[in-house]
């Protein structure tokens, strides 16, 4: 086996939902990362991590006209949580995860 033994048991599940905006259209998709190539999971298994996701405080959501909301849910291992955050509240590392969630 290749690795440290427990990164076998790496795996996140996310949920990200977008709504709001210019046409108010939704976008919402889930990932789960082992069904992904190994480069693309360890890419955002590391922005998440990085991102400090499952500690950053939530800011109180104020409604923007024309501006985007974003939910996110993650679950990895025995860590779960849900982020609702507007996207004037994005953090640069939240900014590169949705960046990167929204390409997949």
């Amino acid at each position: 086996m290749h690795g440290k033994w427990w990164e076998c048991y790496k795996t996140m599940m996310i949920t990200l939902t977008r709504t709001g905006g210019f046409t108010g259209i939704p976008m919402k998709k889930t990932i789960d990362t082992q069904k992904l190539l190994p480069e693309e999971a360890k890419q955002i298994e590391d922005l998440v991590l990085t991102s400090n996701f499952f500690t950053f405080k939530e800011p109180r959501v104020k409604n923007s006209p024309d501006r985007f909301t974003y939910t996110i849910s993650i679950e990895h291992n025995a860590l779960s949580r849900t982020l609702r955050i507007n996207e004037n509240s994005l953090t640069a590392p939240l900014k590169a995860v949705i960046g990167c969630l929204e390409k997949i």
